[in-house]
């Protein structure tokens, strides 16, 4: 009994959560058809999906308005794709090749698909061009009310930026701190950390656009990420030093100015926060002068993020923090196509797919082949797992949705029937997982009700199943034989983009003292270090042997430790100017050491062969220089020593195989 009323609470719970966008359909999909042509009720599909990704993010009427201009495009090349089998080709084989290269990437691999999605589906009930005008009113229809209904949701959850991910890690953080003083062992919250540090980066990655790195929310995100990366390597790195009771007091307050920060950010009291920290820097300092400076530069750099709160705008993209121009999408079009390149592989398989498919259904005008390329589309994903996946869902989904329409069909042959049948189907397809197999089952009763206006029951089953199973044909063979991309292959790359990233940091740095210091370049290097280490976590977790977990396990703190040493040696390099121009050569020496250093690391760990890497050193005459009583000095011996982990850490796993 209680495990049917918590089914009943939870289905009650689920059709709350969906409620919304079955609304939107539907008001779509009844005044589409009512006031427009028959032909653009295929725009409620694209339009509803929009919904249901942005109600659950901020209402930004300028980011909308881009969505809609995109929208409009396309819907432009769709309808020239429908006028000749020439342009059909053109347009099917160069579309989705550059709505992949515009929005897609390995951290967010189904961006295009909404945009694809309304490619395709406009395609399938062609129109003339004096009918274009009437679609392209629809869709500025069909984009208004989706305003206005992600407006009114926007006022009812009253959801705003209000920066969760900044709220975990202060609190875990706090725990961090008070542990320090009391050396209680942390590790469970360490791992938490790490979480709220991937979870934001992921959340900084969505900030950007094709110009900026981030807007005004994902800049105080970043410097709150550097923040509590500096705080980790903090409590990590001097765990071990003997505190004294001023240390631990103040420790202990710094603790309970970032608790209270929790729920004081930005909001009318958060200022009382700086006040705090500026009076704890005033009268407390830590007996250990490394620890002291570090210490004070997290004050600093959480000061200026306070401070800079108060006049950020949190929607506008940050005008100095711009894309580095080696990783442009636009101004470098022609590194896109390496074929070793996820989305590039991803982009050409999609294209000639949907081309195939597309030039087929033009040039043999076969009933209802567009439901070939569209199911192409549907199981057609990123990566050959999901793939799978889907060609398995769709084909279960087409045979159990063709058993339920013969039954329906059978009975309810109206056109009133029809519209009712519509209207319940709406309102499940949005109440099932969208990966469930129950969602295509929905689409093919929906389709079977369109088909039946024109073809009898039993011709429009058939061809139902005939056109899914040649795509699902045609899917497979391109999942596997076109360009595949497998999470094993996505794996190996990932590890070689890990130890590229270090060593791009590194040869930043040693840059910075022939040219102007790129921070942007740097940012977007650290974003991208922490995002490749969530993949190989994932990854980690789901396909790989125990050992191989234990030996990654160990090798991505190491690199996370690193990456955190790296971000501050440039920071104090950038900032503070420790060595005089004379002294120059010999800390760029030391950097072009390291560079060495991590290359040959790199080639052990991605090489097909097991090779062992020889001992990590610096030159003596360069250790003569370094003074481990300054924290840049301290930083610069760190990071040998983390070179050095990395190196024993492969020469183990060597030594076992």
């Amino acid at each position: 009994m209680k495990t049917f009323i918590e089914k009943g609470s939870e289905m009650i719970q689920r059709w709350k959560t969906v409620f919304p966008e079955t609304v939107v359909s539907l008001l779509l999909f009844i005044t589409l058809k009512m006031w427009f042509s028959t032909k653009n009720i295929l725009l409620p599909p694209f339009l509803t999906l929009l919904f249901i990704t942005k109600k659950k993010q901020d209402f930004h009427l300028l980011e909308l308005i881009r969505t809609y201009i995109w929208f409009f495009i396309i819907c432009l090349c769709s309808y020239f794709a429908t006028t000749t089998a020439v342009l059909c080709l053109m347009m099917n084989l160069l579309v989705p090749f550059f709505l992949v290269f515009l929005f897609t990437s390995k951290f967010n691999p189904k961006a295009y698909f909404i945009y694809g999605m309304e490619f395709v589906m406009l395609q399938l009930v062609p129109i003339q061009l004096q009918e274009l005008p009437i679609r392209m009113l629809a869709m500025l229809y069909g984009c208004t009310v989706l305003t206005i209904a992600l407006y009114i949701n926007a006022i009812i959850m009253r959801r705003k930026r209000n920066f969760n991910e900044v709220r975990k890690g202060l609190h875990d953080i706090s725990i961090l701190l008070n542990g320090l003083c009391t050396n209680d062992d942390k590790k469970d919250v360490q791992h938490s950390l790490t979480n709220v540090l991937h979870q934001m980066n992921q959340l900084i990655y969505n900030t950007r656009n094709l110009s900026y790195l981030t807007d005004g929310y994902g800049k105080v995100n970043f410097l709150f990420m550097i923040i509590f990366q500096r705080i980790q390597y903090f409590t990590s790195y001097f765990n071990l030093v003997k505190w004294t009771q001023q240390d631990r007091v103040y420790l202990y307050k710094l603790s309970e100015v970032l608790k209270d920060m929790c729920t004081l950010l930005y909001t009318d009291h958060h200022l009382q926060c700086v006040n705090a920290l500026q009076q704890l820097k005033k009268t407390y300092t830590l007996y250990d002068q490394a620890a002291q400076e570090a210490l004070d530069e997290i004050i600093d750099i959480l000061l200026y993020t306070l401070k800079n709160m108060e006049t950020i705008r949190l929607y506008k993209h940050e005008k100095t923090w711009k894309i580095p121009k080696t990783t442009r999408k636009i101004q470098n079009l022609f590194s896109f196509f390496k074929m070793d390149v996820f989305h590039t592989r991803f982009a050409l398989r999609l294209s000639i797919v949907l081309c195939f498919g597309f030039t087929f259904y033009k040039v043999t005008h076969l009933e209802h082949a567009y439901w070939f390329p569209l199911s192409a589309f549907f199981m057609l994903m990123p990566y050959a797992e999901e793939s799978k996946q889907k060609i398995e869902g769709r084909i279960r989904g087409t045979i159990v949705g063709v058993c339920i329409s013969f039954i329906l069909m059978s009975y309810f042959q109206s056109e009133m029937a029809h519209f009712i049948i519509m209207i319940v189907l709406t309102c499940f397809m949005y109440y099932v997982p969208p990966t469930s197999w129950l969602m295509p089952m929905y689409t093919t009763c929906y389709a079977m009700v369109f088909a039946t206006m024109s073809l009898q029951l039993e011709n429009a089953l058939m061809l139902r199943i005939l056109y899914v199973a040649i795509a699902a044909i045609i899917s497979w063979l391109a999942t596997y034989y076109l360009l595949p991309n497998t999470a094993a292959m996505q794996f190996k790359q990932s590890v070689h983009t890990l130890f590229d990233i270090d060593v791009e940091m590194t040869k930043t740095i040693r840059k910075a003292y022939h040219q102007e210091f790129d921070k942007n370049l740097l940012r977007d290097l650290i974003i991208h270090s922490h995002l490749i280490a969530n993949e190989i976590q994932v990854y980690m977790s789901n396909h790989m042997s125990e050992e191989e977990k234990q030996f990654y396990s160990q090798l991505l703190p190491i690199n996370r430790q690193l990456v955190s040493e790296i971000e501050q040696l440039s920071h104090y390099l950038h900032k503070r100017k420790p060595y005089s121009h004379q002294k120059h050569d010999f800390m760029e020496l030391i950097f072009m050491n390291f560079e060495d250093i991590i290359e040959e690391i790199r080639y052990s760990y991605t090489s097909n062969e097991l090779t062992p890497v020889t001992a990590v050193h610096i030159d003596a005459s360069l250790l003569k220089e370094l003074d481990d009583t300054v924290y840049f000095h301290s930083l610069a011996m760190n990071c040998m020593n983390t070179l050095q982990h990395l190196a024993n850490l492969k020469e183990s796993y060597v030594v076992k195989a």
